[in-house]
């Protein structure tokens, strides 16, 4: 694609017009979901993409993200050897999407964290109308 005309029609491909990268927290499992199918996939609420009030964008309405494995040990199709993914509700990840929509987010890794850590917590305040 032509240089000039890809600024102006971004092409979403990874590496030509850069990673969309994310930070969120495990919210659901493929154990949590009766219409899974299975592999090592999370409900991710995306700092930023997703609200963070349930009752506007329930967990179950979150896309499924699936992990990305190390070369040295790959999933294998049937969870019959290779890696392991071990994050659990609660957890916080990052990654990047693969697609424009963000509809297919990929996490890449889990990042550390301290319990209470801090007392700050975020409430929505009321709606104001303009």
């Amino acid at each position: 694609m032509d240089d000039s005309l890809s600024r102006l029609v971004p092409i979403h491909q990874i590496g030509s017009d850069g990673y969309a990268w994310w930070i969120g927290q495990v919210e659901g499992t493929v154990d949590n979901d009766k219409n899974n199918k299975g592999g090592y996939r999370y409900k991710v609420r995306i700092v930023g993409d997703h609200p963070g009030n349930k009752d506007i964008l329930p967990t179950a309405a979150l896309p499924w993200a699936t992990v990305m494995m190390p070369v040295t040990a790959p999933f294998m199709p049937g969870n019959v050897g290779g890696a392991c993914s071990q994050l659990i509700e609660g957890c916080w990840v990052t990654g990047f999407y693969v697609d424009a929509d963000k509809q297919k987010p990929i996490i890449l890794g889990s990042i550390g964290q301290t319990p209470a850590a801090t007392k700050i917590v975020n409430t929505p305040g009321p709606i104001r109308k303009a």
